[in-house]
């Protein structure tokens, strides 16, 4: 320790003192003694932090003279020295010659940084040593048994997504001998397969041996995610001449990605936040594309997919019932015997799919299409939040960001994906409507009436079929003259209610001024007047879709009014059949409200934009 001060001490100032300091040594190297004395006592009575910052300061100042010396700085002590040559030829009346000095040459300068790097460690370990003594006095002999201390370097690493490999180091601190760990990886939201390649095994501590690296596979891909996480774990099992340390035996892995909300395709537009380039409509449709990549929302939505398609099947098998009912049934031509069995097994069809429909709409509550959605939005809007940068938080409106968490998410979950399944659905049944009225007077010959030649049942098909394909013209024609109006009502309300939202957030953050300065009344007269707009907003929002849906319902009810003209005068005259008129009149009504579904579905997609709009920019 005592050469390591003397090594480390500043050298003395230079001029007379430090000439006179050279031509007496002994009187130099006592006082050099003395104080490396008080020194030493001093540091080792230093506490660890104090010893820490101590050691570090000595490092830097010998850091700094090497760097000096590799930028020619040591030439300048050649010259003092010849200076003093120089001084002392001038006292004795000699003439001295100035040499001529030769540049130091790439080579030498080479010899010179080898040798000042050798220095720095030689003082590193000279450091380490001191350590090492201060330690034994004062606190005696390390024991033998004492075993040493494995953790990970950093507790928390951040990942991008395209990095490929992830390198956690691992440091031991203590004594050399060989020491053995076991660790493994562990999911949290990042899953092991999908973002990481689950890593275990074990690291060996040889002799000497202070650091040791677990690498990790990092996996890219173009879905979008927010910032998910997994861990290294070091365990406690298997250990071998070492301990593990409290909060260092655990390693947090960030894994950031860097994708757009939902897709990348449009991701130009989306980070520029022009939506009107990308199109709102598609931008829902990528974001659906988006949610079925999710495993649990893919399983629902098969399920809900396969109920509904045996709801349509029900309904198809009720409307042959009916329509067996009464022309095959109980028709006043019909065989009276045979009556209570064929109404016995009516019965039976119509009774058993009852109790398996309501089991699955039951069930449907659990299948986690709704929950697993919100989850995914919801979740990865907060974590996103919480990795903002300064600038990022300063551009964030609260009240909108907390809109985007609970109403936002859950109204384009439950309108605008979840009206997917439901328009699917409806499409299907209407599918086997047209395909059941298309075959119903090729099966049942008696359901077309008495004439059954090619050209009365051209028109009884035709009659069947004509109001299917007038629905769909009619009802998407309206929604495209009154698209705009609706748009624009909707988005009004939005935007009054999240004015609103926010007065309600500004007034409650600036409480003790509005209580200092007496302005209650203004605060709650500030926020009456957004109230009141937000009602108006939304009673001219409820108007226009009123008038909007209501359009099915009269389309509907036109259709059924010139059928039952129609269609009475036939079975007035014998022309058809009571059961095929009232089969008919009920397949046009199932036709006019799956069309109303159609259009009330779409009409709740169109409603999401603007919620959709707000949870992208977020």
């Amino acid at each position: 320790p005592f050469r390591f001060l003397v090594r480390v001490m500043p050298r003395p100032p230079q001029g007379d003192t430090y000439r006179s300091a050279r031509s007496s040594p002994a009187r130099n190297g006592q006082r050099y003694v003395q104080k490396a004395g008080v020194i030493l006592q001093i540091v080792l009575s230093f506490d660890d932090p104090t010893l820490s910052w101590l050691c570090s300061q000595l490092l830097q100042q010998r850091r700094e003279v090497a760097e000096r010396a590799l930028k020619g700085t040591l030439a300048d002590e050649e010259t003092e020295d010849t200076n003093d040559e120089e001084t002392q030829g001038a006292e004795d009346g000699t003439e001295l010659v100035e040499p001529d000095t030769p540049p130091i040459l790439p080579r030498q300068l080479a010899r010179k940084s080898v040798r000042v790097v050798d220095v720095q460690d030689r003082i590193t370990r000279d450091l380490r040593s001191s350590v090492a003594l201060r330690d034994k006095a004062i606190h005696g002999p390390v024991p033998e048994d004492m075993l040493p201390s494995i953790s990970f370097e950093c507790p928390m690493l951040y990942a991008p997504e395209d990095q490929g490999w992830l390198s956690v180091r691992v440091v031991r601190i203590g004594h050399s001998k060989r020491s053995v760990v076991d660790y493994c990886t562990r999911d949290l939201s990042a899953k092991a397969g999908v973002k990481y390649i689950a890593a275990s095994g074990s690291l060996i501590f040889e002799k000497d041996e202070r650091e040791k690296t677990i690498d990790i596979e990092v996996l890219g891909n173009k879905n979008w995610d927010s910032t998910l996480e997994f861990e290294v774990i070091l365990l406690e099992e298997g250990l071998v001449n070492c301990h593990l340390t409290g909060f260092g035996k655990v390693c947090r892995v960030k894994v950031v990605d860097k994708d757009i909300f939902p897709t990348n395709r449009f991701s130009e537009s989306v980070s520029k936040r022009k939506f009107e380039e990308c199109g709102h409509g598609h931008l829902l449709l990528e974001y659906c594309v988006m949610n079925l990549r999710n495993e649990d929302v893919r399983r629902g939505m098969l399920k809900t997919f396969l109920t509904d398609m045996l709801q349509n099947f029900v309904f198809i098998m009720e409307l042959f019932l009916e329509l067996y009912l009464i022309d095959q049934t109980l028709c006043t031509d019909c065989d009276p015997e045979g009556a209570g069995r064929k109404l016995a097994i009516i019965c039976i069809l119509r009774l058993v799919p009852l109790p398996l429909i309501h089991y699955l709409e039951y069930r449907k509550s659990y299948w986690k299409i709704g929950g697993a959605s919100r989850m995914t939005i919801q979740s990865n809007l907060l974590r996103k939040y919480l990795s903002y940068d300064e600038q990022s938080l300063l551009e964030v409106n609260e009240s909108r960001l907390i809109l985007a968490l609970t109403r936002d998410s859950n109204d384009l979950v439950a309108l605008g994906f979840g009206s997917i399944s439901k328009i699917v659905s409806a499409m299907i049944r209407g599918s086997f409507i047209l395909f059941y009225q298309l075959i119903i007077p090729f099966a049942m010959p008696r359901a077309a009436g008495e004439d059954a030649s090619p050209e009365a049942m051209s028109v009884v098909v035709l009659q069947r079929l004509l109001p299917a394909c007038l629905y769909p013209l009619a009802i998407f024609s309206f929604l495209a003259v009154r698209d705009g109006s609706t748009r624009a009502a909707i988005r009004e309300e939005h935007t009054a209610q999240n004015s609103m939202i926010e007065q309600a957030r500004l007034t409650v953050a600036n409480f003790p001024v509005i209580q200092d300065y007496r302005k209650r009344g203004v605060a709650v007269d500030q926020f009456i007047k957004k109230i009141e707009e937000y009602n108006l907003m939304a009673a001219d929002k409820t108007a226009v879709c009123c008038n909007t849906t209501r359009y099915t319902w009269w389309c509907t009810q036109l259709v059924n009014i010139i059928y039952i003209a129609v269609g009475g005068v036939q079975v007035a005259s014998g022309d058809l059949q009571l059961g095929s008129f009232l089969n008919n009149l009920r397949a046009f009504n199932a036709l006019g409200q799956i069309w109303a579904s159609i259009y009330g579905h779409v009409l709740d997609m169109v409603s999401v934009l603007e919620s959709l709009e707000t949870i992208v920019t977020y």
